[in-house]
Protein backbone atom coordinates (compact mmCIF):
# COMPACT_ATOMS: atom_id res chain seq x y z
CA UNK A 1 0.00 0.00 0.00
CA UNK A 2 1.55 3.65 -0.85
CA UNK A 3 1.49 5.63 2.00
CA UNK A 4 2.48 9.33 0.56
CA UNK A 5 -0.58 9.74 -1.83
CA UNK A 6 -3.09 8.38 1.03
CA UNK A 7 -1.49 11.07 3.68
CA UNK A 8 -1.63 13.72 1.00
CA UNK A 9 -5.32 12.92 0.21
CA UNK A 10 -6.24 13.36 3.01
CA UNK A 11 -4.68 16.08 4.20
CA UNK A 12 -6.41 17.69 1.52
CA UNK A 13 -9.86 16.76 2.59
CA UNK A 14 -8.97 17.96 5.73
CA UNK A 15 -10.81 18.56 8.62
CA UNK A 16 -11.99 20.50 11.16
CA UNK A 17 -10.31 23.40 12.74
CA UNK A 18 -9.12 21.40 16.03
CA UNK A 19 -7.75 18.36 14.30
CA UNK A 20 -5.17 20.49 13.24
CA UNK A 21 -5.51 20.88 9.49
CA UNK A 22 -6.51 23.98 8.34
CA UNK A 23 -9.37 24.65 5.60
CA UNK A 24 -9.01 26.50 1.97
CA UNK A 25 -9.26 24.38 -0.61
CA UNK A 26 -5.27 23.79 -0.68
CA UNK A 27 -2.74 20.94 0.17
CA UNK A 28 -1.15 23.18 3.21
CA UNK A 29 -2.93 24.84 5.75
CA UNK A 30 -4.29 28.31 6.04
CA UNK A 31 -2.08 29.46 8.87
CA UNK A 32 0.76 29.52 6.46
CA UNK A 33 3.20 32.68 6.27
CA UNK A 34 2.40 34.10 2.87
CA UNK A 35 6.04 33.22 1.35
CA UNK A 36 4.89 29.35 2.35
CA UNK A 37 1.24 30.17 1.16
CA UNK A 38 -0.90 26.87 -0.77
CA UNK A 39 0.52 27.28 -4.46
CA UNK A 40 -2.66 25.06 -5.62
CA UNK A 41 -6.61 26.02 -5.08
CA UNK A 42 -8.01 22.97 -7.08
CA UNK A 43 -11.78 24.06 -6.06
CA UNK A 44 -11.19 27.45 -7.86
CA UNK A 45 -10.15 25.51 -10.97
CA UNK A 46 -13.11 23.53 -11.33
CA UNK A 47 -15.14 26.69 -10.20
CA UNK A 48 -13.77 27.97 -13.64
CA UNK A 49 -15.41 24.72 -15.22
CA UNK A 50 -18.43 25.77 -13.94
CA UNK A 51 -18.39 29.45 -15.52
CA UNK A 52 -17.30 28.03 -18.65
CA UNK A 53 -20.28 25.12 -18.54
CA UNK A 54 -22.98 28.36 -17.75
CA UNK A 55 -21.35 29.99 -21.21
CA UNK A 56 -21.87 26.62 -23.06
CA UNK A 57 -25.32 25.70 -21.74
CA UNK A 58 -26.79 29.56 -22.61
CA UNK A 59 -25.44 29.48 -25.92
CA UNK A 60 -26.38 26.00 -27.17
CA UNK A 61 -29.96 26.52 -25.97
CA UNK A 62 -29.98 29.53 -27.96
CA UNK A 63 -29.65 26.87 -30.73
CA UNK A 64 -32.94 25.06 -29.97
CA UNK A 65 -36.36 25.95 -31.38
CA UNK A 66 -38.40 26.13 -28.74
CA UNK A 67 -42.70 27.73 -28.98
CA UNK A 68 -43.42 30.34 -27.04
CA UNK A 69 -40.40 31.34 -25.31
CA UNK A 70 -40.69 28.84 -22.37
CA UNK A 71 -39.62 30.00 -18.87
CA UNK A 72 -36.52 27.01 -18.92
CA UNK A 73 -35.34 28.46 -22.35
CA UNK A 74 -35.07 31.95 -21.09
CA UNK A 75 -32.99 30.75 -17.56
CA UNK A 76 -30.49 28.26 -19.40
CA UNK A 77 -30.90 31.18 -22.23
CA UNK A 78 -28.99 33.42 -19.61
CA UNK A 79 -26.85 31.70 -17.64
CA UNK A 80 -23.66 33.08 -18.95
CA UNK A 81 -24.55 36.48 -17.41
CA UNK A 82 -23.81 34.40 -14.22
CA UNK A 83 -20.61 32.94 -16.02
CA UNK A 84 -19.00 35.74 -17.32
CA UNK A 85 -19.38 37.70 -13.73
CA UNK A 86 -18.00 34.31 -12.25
CA UNK A 87 -15.04 34.57 -14.74
CA UNK A 88 -14.30 37.92 -13.61
CA UNK A 89 -14.52 37.94 -10.20
CA UNK A 90 -12.34 34.72 -10.23
CA UNK A 91 -9.81 36.07 -12.45
CA UNK A 92 -9.20 39.13 -10.15
CA UNK A 93 -8.64 36.28 -6.89
CA UNK A 94 -6.69 34.31 -8.71
CA UNK A 95 -4.27 36.93 -10.39
CA UNK A 96 -3.69 38.27 -7.56
CA UNK A 97 -3.47 35.33 -5.64
CA UNK A 98 -0.53 33.84 -7.71
CA UNK A 99 1.48 37.03 -8.69
CA UNK A 100 1.63 39.74 -6.23
CA UNK A 101 3.83 37.95 -4.02
CA UNK A 102 5.76 38.05 -7.17
CA UNK A 103 5.47 41.11 -8.80
CA UNK A 104 5.94 42.75 -4.60
CA UNK A 105 9.35 40.86 -4.10
CA UNK A 106 10.71 41.74 -7.59
CA UNK A 107 9.32 44.60 -8.67
CA UNK A 108 10.40 45.44 -12.66
CA UNK A 109 11.50 42.11 -13.13
CA UNK A 110 8.11 39.97 -11.46
CA UNK A 111 5.79 42.20 -13.05
CA UNK A 112 7.30 41.71 -16.89
CA UNK A 113 7.27 38.36 -16.15
CA UNK A 114 3.33 38.36 -15.27
CA UNK A 115 2.97 40.18 -18.57
CA UNK A 116 4.81 37.53 -19.99
CA UNK A 117 3.22 34.86 -18.13
CA UNK A 118 -0.88 36.34 -19.12
CA UNK A 119 0.27 37.06 -22.64
CA UNK A 120 1.39 33.56 -23.05
CA UNK A 121 -1.72 32.15 -21.02
CA UNK A 122 -3.80 34.05 -23.39
CA UNK A 123 -2.36 34.72 -26.78
CA UNK A 124 -1.63 31.32 -28.56
CA UNK A 125 -4.75 29.99 -29.04
CA UNK A 126 -6.49 33.79 -29.73
CA UNK A 127 -4.54 34.31 -32.20
CA UNK A 128 -4.76 31.09 -33.41
CA UNK A 129 -8.94 31.09 -33.34
CA UNK A 130 -8.88 34.62 -35.02
CA UNK A 131 -7.00 34.01 -38.13
CA UNK A 132 -8.65 30.42 -38.37
CA UNK A 133 -12.19 31.68 -38.35
CA UNK A 134 -11.17 34.71 -41.05
CA UNK A 135 -9.32 31.77 -43.12
CA UNK A 136 -12.78 29.79 -42.56
CA UNK A 137 -15.12 31.92 -43.58
CA UNK A 138 -12.99 33.35 -46.63
CA UNK A 139 -12.52 37.03 -45.32
CA UNK A 140 -8.80 37.08 -45.43
CA UNK A 141 -9.11 35.29 -49.42
CA UNK A 142 -11.71 37.66 -50.32
CA UNK A 143 -9.79 40.80 -49.28
CA UNK A 144 -6.06 39.14 -50.80
CA UNK A 145 -8.52 39.21 -54.02
CA UNK A 146 -9.64 43.01 -53.41
CA UNK A 147 -13.28 42.95 -52.48
CA UNK A 148 -13.40 46.11 -50.95
CA UNK A 149 -15.89 45.50 -48.48
CA UNK A 150 -13.54 43.05 -46.67
CA UNK A 151 -10.55 44.64 -47.42
CA UNK A 152 -12.39 47.51 -45.58
CA UNK A 153 -13.14 45.67 -42.29
CA UNK A 154 -9.94 44.06 -41.81
CA UNK A 155 -7.94 47.58 -41.86
CA UNK A 156 -10.53 49.18 -39.41
CA UNK A 157 -11.15 45.86 -37.26
CA UNK A 158 -8.24 43.82 -37.73
CA UNK A 159 -5.46 45.62 -35.97
CA UNK A 160 -7.57 46.08 -32.78
CA UNK A 161 -8.23 42.24 -32.92
CA UNK A 162 -5.26 41.46 -33.49
CA UNK A 163 -3.74 43.58 -30.12
CA UNK A 164 -6.76 42.68 -27.96
CA UNK A 165 -7.86 46.10 -27.52
CA UNK A 166 -11.18 45.68 -28.97
CA UNK A 167 -13.37 46.93 -26.42
CA UNK A 168 -11.02 49.24 -25.24
CA UNK A 169 -12.78 52.46 -27.04
CA UNK A 170 -16.77 52.29 -28.85
CA UNK A 171 -15.97 52.41 -32.59
CA UNK A 172 -18.62 51.95 -35.65
CA UNK A 173 -18.19 50.77 -39.28
CA UNK A 174 -21.06 50.33 -41.56
CA UNK A 175 -23.98 48.46 -39.55
CA UNK A 176 -21.99 47.05 -36.91
CA UNK A 177 -20.11 47.87 -33.90
CA UNK A 178 -16.13 47.42 -32.95
CA UNK A 179 -17.10 44.27 -31.38
CA UNK A 180 -19.42 42.88 -33.89
CA UNK A 181 -17.29 43.81 -37.28
CA UNK A 182 -17.11 40.29 -38.21
CA UNK A 183 -21.29 39.19 -37.53
CA UNK A 184 -20.73 35.62 -38.64
CA UNK A 185 -17.77 34.84 -37.01
CA UNK A 186 -19.18 34.08 -33.22
CA UNK A 187 -15.69 33.02 -31.74
CA UNK A 188 -14.73 37.18 -32.46
CA UNK A 189 -17.60 37.90 -30.64
CA UNK A 190 -16.80 36.22 -27.53
CA UNK A 191 -13.32 37.73 -27.70
CA UNK A 192 -14.80 40.39 -25.98
CA UNK A 193 -14.28 39.22 -22.72
CA UNK A 194 -10.06 38.40 -23.43
CA UNK A 195 -9.61 41.88 -24.67
CA UNK A 196 -11.17 42.89 -21.26
CA UNK A 197 -8.85 40.45 -19.22
CA UNK A 198 -5.86 42.17 -20.75
CA UNK A 199 -7.02 45.46 -19.77
CA UNK A 200 -7.18 44.10 -16.34
CA UNK A 201 -3.79 42.37 -16.87
CA UNK A 202 -2.56 45.73 -17.72
CA UNK A 203 -3.70 47.87 -14.67
CA UNK A 204 -3.27 44.89 -12.23
CA UNK A 205 0.30 46.11 -10.95
CA UNK A 206 -1.24 49.07 -10.09
CA UNK A 207 -3.77 47.30 -8.15
CA UNK A 208 -1.01 45.19 -6.52
CA UNK A 209 0.63 48.42 -5.00
CA UNK A 210 -3.10 49.46 -3.89
CA UNK A 211 -3.84 46.38 -2.23
CA UNK A 212 -0.64 46.26 -0.42
CA UNK A 213 -1.17 49.44 1.52
CA UNK A 214 -4.29 47.72 2.47
CA UNK A 215 -4.40 45.70 6.35
CA UNK A 216 -7.34 44.01 8.46
CA UNK A 217 -10.17 45.83 8.35
CA UNK A 218 -8.73 48.63 5.64
CA UNK A 219 -9.67 45.32 3.09
CA UNK A 220 -13.34 45.22 4.42
CA UNK A 221 -13.94 48.84 4.04
CA UNK A 222 -12.52 49.73 0.82
CA UNK A 223 -14.54 46.82 -0.60
CA UNK A 224 -17.67 47.83 0.73
CA UNK A 225 -16.74 50.89 -0.73
CA UNK A 226 -15.97 49.88 -4.42
CA UNK A 227 -19.35 47.73 -4.28
CA UNK A 228 -21.12 50.88 -3.09
CA UNK A 229 -19.92 53.16 -5.45
CA UNK A 230 -20.27 50.65 -8.26
CA UNK A 231 -24.28 50.32 -7.38
CA UNK A 232 -24.63 54.20 -7.21
CA UNK A 233 -22.82 54.53 -10.65
CA UNK A 234 -24.88 51.56 -12.36
CA UNK A 235 -27.99 53.64 -10.91
CA UNK A 236 -27.45 56.70 -12.39
CA UNK A 237 -26.48 55.11 -15.89
CA UNK A 238 -29.69 53.17 -15.37
CA UNK A 239 -31.43 56.58 -14.89
CA UNK A 240 -29.82 58.05 -17.36
CA UNK A 241 -30.13 55.45 -20.55
CA UNK A 242 -32.31 58.10 -22.78
CA UNK A 243 -29.26 60.61 -21.87
CA UNK A 244 -26.64 58.32 -22.90
CA UNK A 245 -27.92 56.79 -25.97
CA UNK A 246 -28.69 60.51 -27.34
CA UNK A 247 -25.11 61.13 -26.81
CA UNK A 248 -24.32 58.00 -28.72
CA UNK A 249 -26.35 58.80 -31.87
CA UNK A 250 -24.63 62.36 -31.57
CA UNK A 251 -21.13 61.06 -31.42
CA UNK A 252 -21.24 57.52 -33.12
CA UNK A 253 -24.47 58.17 -35.32
CA UNK A 254 -27.58 55.79 -35.68
CA UNK A 255 -25.61 52.25 -35.22
CA UNK A 256 -24.88 53.22 -31.84
CA UNK A 257 -28.45 54.10 -30.94
CA UNK A 258 -30.29 51.34 -29.03
CA UNK A 259 -33.31 51.49 -31.79
CA UNK A 260 -30.68 50.24 -34.27
CA UNK A 261 -30.29 47.39 -31.41
CA UNK A 262 -29.10 46.58 -28.62
CA UNK A 263 -25.98 44.30 -29.02
CA UNK A 264 -23.99 47.32 -31.44
CA UNK A 265 -25.04 50.05 -28.75
CA UNK A 266 -23.00 52.71 -27.52
CA UNK A 267 -24.85 52.08 -23.80
CA UNK A 268 -24.42 48.13 -24.03
CA UNK A 269 -20.82 48.78 -24.45
CA UNK A 270 -20.33 51.33 -21.96
CA UNK A 271 -22.20 48.63 -18.95
CA UNK A 272 -21.16 45.24 -20.29
CA UNK A 273 -18.30 45.42 -22.84
CA UNK A 274 -16.07 48.32 -21.86
CA UNK A 275 -13.17 46.87 -19.46
CA UNK A 276 -13.40 49.68 -17.31
CA UNK A 277 -17.29 48.55 -16.52
CA UNK A 278 -15.68 45.68 -15.33
CA UNK A 279 -13.17 46.25 -13.43
CA UNK A 280 -14.88 46.63 -10.07
CA UNK A 281 -15.61 43.13 -10.27
CA UNK A 282 -12.25 42.48 -10.93
CA UNK A 283 -11.37 44.55 -8.07
CA UNK A 284 -13.68 42.64 -6.02
CA UNK A 285 -11.82 39.82 -6.43
CA UNK A 286 -8.02 40.44 -5.74
CA UNK A 287 -9.72 42.31 -2.82
CA UNK A 288 -11.11 38.85 -1.51
CA UNK A 289 -7.58 37.18 -2.38
CA UNK A 290 -5.69 39.49 -0.26
CA UNK A 291 -7.93 39.20 2.47
CA UNK A 292 -8.03 35.43 2.57
CA UNK A 293 -4.20 35.63 2.17
CA UNK A 294 -3.61 38.17 5.13
CA UNK A 295 -5.04 35.86 7.65
CA UNK A 296 -2.26 33.78 9.66
CA UNK A 297 -4.33 31.49 11.77
CA UNK A 298 -6.77 29.05 11.18
CA UNK A 299 -10.61 29.48 11.23
CA UNK A 300 -12.15 28.54 15.05
CA UNK A 301 -14.65 26.26 15.62
CA UNK A 302 -17.14 29.20 15.52
CA UNK A 303 -15.85 30.34 12.82
CA UNK A 304 -15.20 27.26 11.01
CA UNK A 305 -19.11 26.18 11.63
CA UNK A 306 -20.69 29.60 10.27
CA UNK A 307 -17.98 29.91 7.85
CA UNK A 308 -18.72 26.94 5.72
CA UNK A 309 -22.10 28.10 5.19
CA UNK A 310 -20.63 30.95 3.05
CA UNK A 311 -20.05 29.17 -0.48
CA UNK A 312 -23.92 27.55 -0.41
CA UNK A 313 -25.04 31.49 0.81
CA UNK A 314 -23.63 32.91 -2.51
CA UNK A 315 -24.88 30.03 -4.63
CA UNK A 316 -28.55 30.51 -3.17
CA UNK A 317 -28.30 34.07 -3.22
CA UNK A 318 -27.13 34.49 -7.15
CA UNK A 319 -29.94 31.64 -7.72
CA UNK A 320 -32.37 34.09 -6.28
CA UNK A 321 -30.82 36.95 -8.50
CA UNK A 322 -30.87 34.84 -11.43
CA UNK A 323 -34.71 33.91 -11.21
CA UNK A 324 -35.52 37.41 -10.46
CA UNK A 325 -33.74 39.50 -12.87
CA UNK A 326 -34.94 36.81 -16.11
CA UNK A 327 -37.90 36.49 -14.66
CA UNK A 328 -40.76 37.70 -17.62
CA UNK A 329 -42.81 40.32 -15.20
CA UNK A 330 -38.92 42.04 -14.31
CA UNK A 331 -39.82 42.87 -10.51
CA UNK A 332 -37.60 44.62 -9.98
CA UNK A 333 -36.00 46.22 -13.06
CA UNK A 334 -32.61 47.79 -11.46
CA UNK A 335 -31.82 44.17 -10.51
CA UNK A 336 -32.24 42.71 -13.74
CA UNK A 337 -30.20 45.88 -15.54
CA UNK A 338 -27.45 44.51 -13.45
CA UNK A 339 -27.11 40.97 -14.77
CA UNK A 340 -25.02 43.09 -17.24
CA UNK A 341 -22.82 44.48 -14.57
CA UNK A 342 -21.89 43.55 -10.92
CA UNK A 343 -25.65 41.80 -10.40
CA UNK A 344 -23.58 38.63 -9.31
CA UNK A 345 -20.54 39.97 -7.81
CA UNK A 346 -21.05 40.18 -4.04
CA UNK A 347 -22.88 36.71 -4.25
CA UNK A 348 -19.69 35.33 -6.10
CA UNK A 349 -17.26 36.70 -3.54
CA UNK A 350 -19.06 35.27 -0.90
CA UNK A 351 -18.38 31.61 -2.79
CA UNK A 352 -14.92 32.09 -3.55
CA UNK A 353 -14.43 33.22 0.12
CA UNK A 354 -15.76 30.32 1.17
CA UNK A 355 -14.05 27.78 -0.92
CA UNK A 356 -11.12 28.53 -0.15
CA UNK A 357 -11.09 29.35 3.47
CA UNK A 358 -13.72 26.29 5.04
CA UNK A 359 -13.51 22.37 3.91
CA UNK A 360 -16.59 21.83 2.28
CA UNK A 361 -18.42 18.84 0.25
CA UNK A 362 -18.93 21.66 -2.58
CA UNK A 363 -15.08 22.87 -2.49
CA UNK A 364 -14.42 18.59 -2.84
CA UNK A 365 -16.55 17.96 -5.83
CA UNK A 366 -14.68 20.78 -7.37
CA UNK A 367 -11.71 19.39 -6.69
CA UNK A 368 -12.37 16.75 -8.12
CA UNK A 369 -10.00 14.97 -10.99
CA UNK A 370 -12.49 15.52 -13.96
CA UNK A 371 -13.81 18.99 -12.30
CA UNK A 372 -9.85 20.37 -12.57
CA UNK A 373 -8.91 18.50 -15.82
CA UNK A 374 -12.21 20.69 -17.37
CA UNK A 375 -11.41 23.59 -15.76
CA UNK A 376 -7.46 23.91 -16.94
CA UNK A 377 -9.38 23.70 -20.43
CA UNK A 378 -12.14 26.14 -19.82
CA UNK A 379 -10.01 28.41 -21.71
CA UNK A 380 -10.35 26.73 -24.89
CA UNK A 381 -13.91 25.90 -24.18
CA UNK A 382 -14.93 29.46 -23.85
CA UNK A 383 -13.31 30.57 -26.83
CA UNK A 384 -13.89 28.00 -28.97
CA UNK A 385 -17.29 26.41 -28.14
CA UNK A 386 -19.66 28.57 -30.68
CA UNK A 387 -17.33 27.15 -33.84
CA UNK A 388 -17.15 23.89 -32.58
CA UNK A 389 -21.32 23.29 -32.16
CA UNK A 390 -22.13 24.72 -35.53
CA UNK A 391 -19.43 22.67 -37.16
CA UNK A 392 -19.89 19.48 -35.73
CA UNK A 393 -23.66 20.35 -36.70
CA UNK A 394 -24.62 20.26 -33.41
CA UNK A 395 -26.68 23.29 -33.94
CA UNK A 396 -29.19 21.60 -36.05
CA UNK A 397 -29.40 18.75 -33.89
CA UNK A 398 -33.29 17.49 -34.65
CA UNK A 399 -35.22 17.86 -31.42
CA UNK A 400 -38.40 20.18 -33.15
CA UNK A 401 -40.77 22.46 -31.48
CA UNK A 402 -41.11 22.28 -28.14
CA UNK A 403 -42.42 24.18 -25.08
CA UNK A 404 -41.56 21.74 -22.71
CA UNK A 405 -37.90 20.66 -21.59
CA UNK A 406 -38.16 17.46 -23.27
CA UNK A 407 -35.23 13.91 -22.91
CA UNK A 408 -34.43 14.76 -26.50
CA UNK A 409 -33.90 18.31 -25.81
CA UNK A 410 -31.30 17.34 -22.64
CA UNK A 411 -30.07 14.54 -25.05
CA UNK A 412 -28.72 17.35 -27.67
CA UNK A 413 -27.76 20.01 -24.65
CA UNK A 414 -25.38 16.43 -23.37
CA UNK A 415 -24.19 15.71 -26.54
CA UNK A 416 -23.27 19.37 -27.54
CA UNK A 417 -21.60 19.63 -24.30
CA UNK A 418 -19.31 16.44 -24.18
CA UNK A 419 -18.50 17.28 -27.70
CA UNK A 420 -17.05 20.80 -26.81
CA UNK A 421 -15.61 19.46 -23.86
CA UNK A 422 -13.85 16.83 -25.53
CA UNK A 423 -12.56 18.95 -28.19
CA UNK A 424 -11.21 21.54 -26.09
CA UNK A 425 -9.36 18.98 -23.60
CA UNK A 426 -7.58 17.71 -26.92
CA UNK A 427 -6.54 21.58 -27.95
CA UNK A 428 -5.39 22.40 -24.41
CA UNK A 429 -2.79 19.42 -24.91
CA UNK A 430 -2.03 19.96 -27.88
CA UNK A 431 -1.74 24.38 -28.11
CA UNK A 432 -2.10 25.67 -25.17
CA UNK A 433 0.43 24.09 -22.96
CA UNK A 434 3.24 23.72 -25.43
CA UNK A 435 3.03 27.15 -26.74
CA UNK A 436 2.69 28.81 -23.13
CA UNK A 437 5.50 26.69 -21.95
CA UNK A 438 7.54 27.79 -25.17
CA UNK A 439 7.03 31.59 -24.89
CA UNK A 440 7.40 31.23 -21.18
CA UNK A 441 10.67 29.76 -21.66
CA UNK A 442 12.01 31.92 -24.45
CA UNK A 443 10.62 35.00 -22.88
CA UNK A 444 10.94 35.36 -19.24
CA UNK A 445 13.84 37.09 -16.65
CA UNK A 446 15.60 35.25 -14.35
CA UNK A 447 15.20 36.35 -11.36
CA UNK A 448 17.31 37.87 -8.96
CA UNK A 449 16.17 34.97 -6.16
CA UNK A 450 14.70 31.84 -7.13
CA UNK A 451 10.81 32.74 -6.13
CA UNK A 452 7.94 30.56 -5.04
CA UNK A 453 6.59 27.95 -8.03
CA UNK A 454 3.50 29.71 -9.24
CA UNK A 455 0.00 28.02 -9.24
CA UNK A 456 -1.51 27.14 -12.68
CA UNK A 457 -3.55 30.23 -13.72
CA UNK A 458 -7.04 30.76 -14.47
CA UNK A 459 -7.46 33.17 -17.01
CA UNK A 460 -10.89 34.00 -18.07
CA UNK A 461 -11.55 33.20 -21.73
Amino acid sequence: MQRGPLISRLLWWGKPPDSGCGGGGSSVGVGMSPSSRPTKLPALTGLRFLAALCVVVSHSSHAMTTAGNPLWSMYLGTLSAFGMALFFVLSGFVIHFNYSEQIREHRWRGTLNFFIARFARLYPLYIVSVVLVLYQQGILLSAWEGDVAAGGTLKFALPFYLSMTQTWIYAANGDFSLIYQFPSLQVMQVSWSISTEWFFYIIYPVVCIFLTRLRGTRLIWASSAIAAATLVVMAAAFGAIGAIDRFAGDHFGPVATLAHGVQDSFYRWLIYFSPYAQVPEFLLGSMIAASYRALQQRPSMREWSAGRCLPYLGLIIALGFHLVMFSPSHPLPFLTFLHMNFGFAVPIALLLFGLVRYQTALSRALSCGWMVACGDASYSIYLLHLLIIPNAGLDVFPIGQSSALTSIVLVRMIVAIAVVIGFSLLVYQVVEIPARRFLRRVLSIRMKQPGTELAPTLAAG
